[in-house]
């Protein structure tokens, strides 16, 4: 209901689908037929009241809707922005505890039935008997994450698949084990199939996507629900994993399904909601080197190498993997280019990993930066930090009216070393200034030789979510880090 500008007075309605005319709607996932139509209020006054008309029509009149204030690191507007959510339903959806349990029960049933029993002799072509049950869950899950997924692949064919509604209701656990392919949600449900019948307990869970919606437990409404995961005991423990996400590795969760909510699988039969494991900032690594030489022009020469792992990696590889060789390149040429000054030339030499989900995705390029330092007299002034030197501070502004959210924690670590010409010196080399938080912390060392310095770099934010309260704080790190960061190293020409 918010737009960029505000709107002195507005009114919607909303007129439900409806089979008979008589009240009853539309059919539901369960063979029943929904009769009644419920809604849930984002972001509206609690006074807000919408009318219900004879004739099902549903009517709202607001006045003075203030405009939506887009900020940078901030959840989805789809969050944010007043709405109201529409959604069919029964007498039963009145109490959100029930409704989630017996949500919860049909569902189960609809994994259990696609789950049926699978042919022995597939699991003999996977695992050997003297294998660990951690070996097995390792070879299951590396053999389905092989499969063509339907979701991710973009052919014709498959796309006319899409749209065919009846093509995936078909679709059962021997045509994916078949045919090598499915959807996300058939893919997860042929590992944990493979892995009972390696003698592992294995669950699946129906969760939110944390990128499109945050779960409402006290709204009743199952479209909430987008994507099913894999929870395997081993040793006792339990392991969360998404082998319908492609080149997701073994036992890493990608950051949507973090920190999310749904209902999953009990041991008992029975079903519960509950909470995904959060992502720690370990789990999203990515680490620049530069070898850079300046010229007494202020220019800079040398090469840039870049390694990403974890969520780093996985993020670069879905994007990646939906366009090709020069495609990816661009992208990553493009990513290089963002973190360096403008005019900056970038070139990749070569990438490696694209393709091996355990293993870290790398890339190494050949860069020149026309205007990196400035000159002054018979002094360079050189930013210290090379790949923050053009970076602004992301919350520059006083006041805060979205909460702050980052996607995923993450950890970036810098390792850049500057040769300068033999006719200048160092005169001056800022001093480092570690900054830590209960969430965050900013660690860098400069050095210098006769003919170079170098600097090292590690950042790490451990929190996603912060409300206006904790904005202070937040504002309060980052001005830290962007003071250190335009930092610069001053040179001098030699007598």
């Amino acid at each position: 209901m918010q737009e960029d500008l505000p709107q002195k007075r507005a009114k919607f309605a909303f007129i439900p689908i409806s089979l008979t005319g008589i009240g009853e709607y539309i059919a539901d996932a369960r063979g029943g037929v929904d009769d009644r139509v419920f809604y849930s209020l984002i972001g509206l006054p609690e006074s807000t009241a919408i009318k219900s008309l004879p004739n099902n029509r549903m009517e709202l009149e607001l006045k003075d809707i203030p405009a939506f204030q887009s900020e940078p690191f901030s959840p989805p507007e789809s969050v944010l922005k007043w709405s109201v959510n529409f959604y069919y339903g029964t007498d039963k959806m009145r109490k959100p505890q029930e409704f989630w349990k017996e949500e919860g029960k049909y569902w189960s049933k609809d994994v259990e039935k696609f789950i049926g029993r699978t042919d022995a002799g597939v699991l003999k072509d996977i695992v050997s008997p003297s294998d660990s049950p951690d070996q097995k869950l390792h070879k299951i899950y590396a053999y389905v994450q092989k499969f063509k997924n339907l979701n991710y692949d973009q052919s014709d064919a498959t796309l006319r698949e899409l749209l065919d509604s009846q093509s995936k209701q078909k679709r059962t656990l021997e045509t994916v084990l078949r045919k090598q392919e499915g959807y996300r949600d058939e893919l997860t449900r042929t590992f944990i199939a493979l892995a009972r019948d390696a003698g592992i307990q294995a669950f699946a869970m129906h969760v939110a996507d944390r990128d499109r919606v945050f779960f409402q437990v006290n709204v009743p409404n199952r479209s909430q629900l987008t994507s099913e995961l894999a929870i395997a005991v081993v040793d006792g423990k339990e392991v969360f994993l998404d082998p319908g996400t492609p080149f997701c590795p073994y036992g890493l969760l990608p950051w949507r399904h973090t920190s999310t909510h749904g209902i999953r699988q009990l041991p008992n039969g029975g079903t519960e909601v509950t909470a995904t494991p959060p992502a720690s900032y370990k789990d999203a690594i990515s680490k620049r080197v530069a070898r850079l030489a300046l010229s007494p022009d202020g220019s800079a020469h040398g090469q840039i190498a870049i390694g990403w792992a974890g969520m780093e990696a996985l993020e670069h590889r879905l994007n990646g993997f939906r366009t090709d060789d020069a495609g990816r390149k661009k992208e990553l040429e493009d990513e290089v280019k963002s973190m360096l000054p403008p005019g900056t030339v970038v070139e990749q030499l070569q990438a490696t990993g694209w393709d091996t989900p355990a293993t870290q995705l790398s890339a190494t390029f050949k860069v020149d930066v026309p205007s990196f330092a400035s000159s002054t007299g018979k002094r360079l002034l050189v930013p210290s930090n090379l790949f923050e030197s053009t970076q602004a501070q992301p919350f520059a502004h006083g006041e805060r009216k979205q909460p702050v959210y980052f996607n995923y924690p993450y950890y970036a670590i810098d390792d850049v070393q500057i040769s300068f010409p033999s006719n200048m010196k160092l005169e001056n080399l800022p001093q480092d200034q570690p900054l830590k938080t209960d969430y965050s912390f900013y660690r860098v060392q400069r050095s210098a030789s006769a003919s170079s310095f170098s600097v090292t770099r590690d950042f790490a934010m451990g929190g996603i979510a912060f409300v206006q309260k904790d904005y202070p704080d937040l504002k309060k790190f980052f001005s830290g880090v962007f003071n250190d960061d335009s930092e610069q190293v001053v040179l001098i020409r030699a007598q």
